[in-house]
């Protein structure tokens, strides 16, 4: 996974809403299983999150590996009602284009198995972060996330997609050289990784 203050609030320039791929182009296989053509590959694809989502969330906020990447407050007690808020928060968000949270699941079964976020700096900057939670890791989920999370940024027109990566978080460091990110110097104490997903599709 990779750091970033994926759930606190931000103030970012606006994105046009219609640029983002809208629910309305995802095809329902089933009762709260949405597979969006666009956005998947063979393995994994990328969701709107549900508040049926938030069990899933809680459980993996007790995880110390995850709090420790996304920089949890030390006093920080998981709670079902705080990952509701937070699923309310992202769906807000998508609808003003400042935040695009979306949810990675199994192609097959449609499971949670980790989530990713495409933050707008300006019209053309965005920061992603990703993470897997604890019983998917190991699998190359958060790889797979990353490439398709990079084409849904090129569909948006950023030209800069930037990674933000702690020194001591090898996998990370591996989802996005693996995605043909490049490293280069460091930005508030963690490793700086940047591309141009524009370029790639």
């Amino acid at each position: 996974m990779t750091t970033g203050l994926h759930r606190n609030a931000a103030t970012v320039p606006k994105l046009k809403s219609t640029s983002l791929p809208a629910s309305g182009d995802v095809v329902r296989k089933a009762t709260h299983r949405y597979r969006m053509k666009p956005n998947s590959d063979d393995v994994v694809y990328l969701d709107d999150y549900a508040i049926s989502d938030a069990a899933a969330m809680f459980e993996a906020d007790h995880d110390v590996e995850h709090r420790k990447r996304f920089d949890f407050p030390s006093d920080f007690v998981p709670s079902l009602e705080h990952s509701e808020r937070v699923i309310r928060q992202w769906m807000e968000a998508r609808k003003t284009g400042t935040q695009y949270a979306y949810a990675v699941r199994d192609t097959n079964t449609s499971c949670l198995l980790g989530g990713c976020e495409i933050r707008p700096k300006d019209s053309a900057t965005a920061n992603l972060s990703y993470w897997t939670y604890r019983d998917h890791r190991g699998r190359g989920i958060a790889t797979r996330a990353v490439s398709i999370a990079c084409r849904v940024a090129a569909q948006l027109g950023i030209t800069r997609l930037e990674i933000l990566v702690d020194k001591d978080n090898i996998a990370s460091q591996r989802v996005a050289t693996s995605n043909d990110f490049i490293q280069s110097g460091e930005l508030d104490g963690r490793l700086y990784y940047f591309c141009n997903p524009v370029a790639r599709f």
